[in-house]
């Protein structure tokens, strides 16, 4: 599942994903969460925000080569603070960590890129 808009109301898309894709309480290794990604890709102006749903056990790899594909370039999941987030991990200790608000910066030169310790 992914999805990218400017004017989607993010409770609408919260209900819609829980009605479609969230089946039981029960975490299992099928279990998906969504998180909601904002592409800054340094231009003034509104910037889209997309939506991802991926198994909890998911790489976040994954999800990185996805943004890349679309931004047809080589990106990274940011914080505010300006360090990156490491994709090796899973969507799920992504999530516990970070929460589901995520920025993704395209053509971040990675050599540059102090990543996060927690």
């Amino acid at each position: 599942l992914l999805t990218c808009t400017t004017e989607a109301n993010e409770q609408d898309v919260f209900n819609y994903f829980r009605k479609t894709f969230v089946t039981s309480t029960e975490l299992t290794s099928e279990s998906k969460m969504l998180f909601k990604v904002t592409v800054d890709d340094g231009t003034k102006g509104t910037k889209p925000a997309c939506y991802v749903g991926v198994a909890h056990t998911t790489s976040f790899d994954e999800v990185l080569a996805l943004f890349d594909r679309k931004s047809s370039s080589s990106g990274a999941f940011l914080l505010k603070g300006g360090y990156g987030i490491r994709p090796t991990q899973s969507a799920g200790q992504i999530f516990m960590k970070y929460g589901y608000d995520l920025s993704y910066h395209p053509k971040v030169d990675l050599s540059r890129v102090a990543w996060a310790n927690r």
